[in-house]
């Protein structure tokens, strides 16, 4: 299949999914898994549905102010959808600058390969990237960022006159002087606070988060905090991956992102709390069968593919 037609199937499930229904979900999870090129094309359809929601909301915002001059204001999602159609086209080409959506300031993306890290120095402001993750910027802007996909560790100098605003899809993360780390992934959105403070959506929610906290939010469902130990908060930078009754679902993520690869829990077993703390090893496959047997799990090889499974006998 060509990229394009890929593209095109990546629009139609970010329009799919607005609905948020469970079994939309779980089809659109088996879509990803069947391609990395799916997941790819998904991200570029985000990006692209945000630049084209700026470029609408520009837009409007002039055409309002002129009242000499009668207009039609195309309905939004018509409006953004047809912007997507336009910057999706250009991302087919490579091109991952959008000057003329962005209001002035050139976009650009950063990202980094499965099982990479790359650092970003922002002015006094330092990110870095996990495997796997894509993270938007704009040229002459030190105090903005967006995370398409993945996961990153933001360490943010406090400047109360221009806050370091965070974009996460229809979210905003603004800082209150502080080093925090955030995950965007199929499952929803993490950010947890190693040290300082953050107000998650300051214009609706205005969620205050110190140090030691975590907000979680599933695809479908409301933001939860809940404790989380400042000194875990990004540890995947030096290789330790610390969890307190985490779902194995995103132990399994997190493990993907820090290896490269893709590995995963079984529906029986993947919403099982875990509490430990895993170290990375440059030996994949023993460190997998590793973690099966603290788990009490099969682990098993597909390609490219790790999956925890029940042991054999055990019920499903």
């Amino acid at each position: 299949m060509t990229d394009e037609a890929i593209l095109d199937q990546a629009i139609q499930w970010r329009l799919r999914l607005r609905d948020d229904r469970p079994q939309d979900w779980d089809a659109f999870v088996g879509w990803l898994e069947e391609d990395p090129r799916h997941s790819d094309a998904y991200d570029r359809a985000a990006f692209a549905e945000d630049a084209a929601d700026a470029a609408f909301a520009a837009s409007a915002s002039v055409l309002a102010a002129n009242d000499d001059m009668p207009v039609t204001i195309p309905s939004p999602r018509r409006g953004r959808w047809l912007g997507i159609g336009a910057v999706a086209a250009a991302l087919i080409g490579g091109v991952v600058a959008v000057p003329t959506l962005m209001q002035g300031d050139a976009a650009y993306v950063v990202e980094t390969g499965p099982g990479e890290q790359r650092v970003v120095t922002l002015g006094d402001n330092h990110i870095v990237l996990n495997g796997g993750t894509r993270l938007g910027l704009k040229h002459g802007d030190d105090r903005y960022a967006e995370l398409i996909d993945g996961e990153a560790h933001f360490t943010v100098e406090h400047d109360p006159d221009h806050p370091f605003a965070l974009r996460v899809g229809q979210d905003e993360i603004r800082d209150v002087g502080t080093s925090f780390d955030v995950v965007r992934d199929a499952a929803g959105l993490r950010v947890a606070v190693a040290e300082g403070a953050v107000t998650f959506n300051p214009r609706s929610d205005a969620i205050q988060l110190a140090a030691g906290q975590e907000l979680r939010r599933s695809r479908g469902a409301g933001p939860k905090v809940d404790a989380v130990a400042p000194e875990a908060v990004g540890g995947w930078r030096t290789g330790r991956l610390s969890y307190r009754d985490a779902p194995l679902a995103d132990v399994g993520r997190d493990l993907g992102r820090a290896l490269g690869t893709t590995v995963t829990f079984a529906p029986a077993v993947a919403a099982r709390s875990f509490t430990g703390v895993i170290h990375i090893d440059p030996d994949r496959p023993a460190m997998l069968h590793r973690i099966g047997l603290l788990l009490d799990l099969d682990v098993r090889k597909d390609a490219d593919r790790w999956t925890f499974v029940p042991r054999a006998g055990e019920a499903r």
